[in-house]
Order: C-alpha cells, then structure tokens, then sequence
C-alpha cells in the first residue's frame, strides 16, 4: 500500500488496485432463465373485469334482475322483496356460456357488482309482473280515458277565458282518432 500525504492531515492509504477497472463491458452478465415450452399456441386476449351483463339463472323457470341496494337507503332492496324477489346466490347463476357465476361478482355470499345486487324471481311472477305494467300503461292511454281527459281540460281551459262564445260552438271539440289508427281501442 502507498501512502498518499495531505496537507495539514494524517498520511491516507490506498488500496492497490487489484486489475482493470470494472465497466459495462465487463460486468458479470446474469445467468438466463430457462424458457418454458408452449405447448399451446397464445392467443390473445384482453384481461378485463368479469361481464356482469352476461348472467342467467341455472335454472329457466327463474328470472334475474338487478336492483340498487344503496337507492333510497336500501328500501329499494326491501320494496323488491316485497315484490317476490330474493337475494341470489352464486350457485344458481351462471355465465350464458354455462360457466360458474365469476368469483370477481361473488361478495358476502351473493351476486354484487357495486351498487348493484342480483336478485332472483320465478319467471312466471316475473312475467305476470310485466303484463300487469304493460295493461296499466294501455288504460292510462286508452281512447276513452283520454277522451274524457281531453273534455275535462277543455272544460277547464274554456271556463277560464269566460265560456266559448257562441260563434265557435260546434267547431271546437276534443280530436277522437278513428278506430283504425289506433292499436288499442
């Protein structure tokens, strides 16, 4: 070893130096992973979250339906309930390819995905339900309650502007559709 001195300090040793300096040129390289055999060829696909949209009930007497567990505080949940809803469980869901419900729905013992909880229904019920809406919705739009509708506001409307005066009676009256242009009458 040499001694180097320096001023106002003790003399510092110097290792000697052992051979070349190290560089990138000569650095050790790291040994190489074996490569593993492909059996199959790859193919690509993305790796996405599981399509919550593509589930069915194993069986097909059974209807599905998502409901919003957080709406109105959870009553949504309760009001479907009420309903003839239940809570379902993974094991009556499948995928439509007929694959197990994806464990990545799967929390606390039934199907969630977010806000959103599978419930599950007999599809008659269900269906029942539907038909029940749907006869609703035609007596709300049926030819003689909106007839009688349409009388009642013009009523109104002319009680309002002090009655019709006696040149426009017979000329003002509430549109009745002939027979053939509706669906429903």
């Amino acid at each position: 070893m040499s001694t180097q001195e320096q001023p106002n300090k003790q003399p510092v040793s110097v290792p000697p130096t052992p051979g070349p300096a190290i560089t990138s040129a000569n650095l050790p390289q790291p040994p190489k992973a074996p490569s593993v055999p492909v059996e199959e060829p790859i193919v690509a696909k993305p790796l996405v979250d599981s399509d919550f949209t593509k589930l069915k009930a194993k069986n097909p007497l059974m209807s599905i339906y998502f409901g919003n567990r957080i709406a109105n505080n959870g009553m949504r949940i309760e009001d479907l309930k009420s309903r003839g809803f239940r809570v379902a469980v993974p094991d009556e869901i499948v995928t439509f390819d007929g694959k197990p419900c994806p464990t990545g729905l799967i929390q606390n013992g039934h199907v969630q995905r977010g806000d959103l909880l599978l419930l599950i229904i007999p599809k008659k019920d269900y269906i029942g339900q539907l038909k029940y809406n749907e006869q609703q919705a035609y007596q709300r739009v049926s030819k003689a309650a909106n007839t009688a509708r349409g009388k009642d506001e013009l009523g109104n409307a002319l009680k309002e502007v002090g009655g019709l005066p006696a040149r426009y009676r017979g000329k003002i009256a509430v549109y009745q559709p002939n027979p053939g242009d509706l669906d429903n009458s």
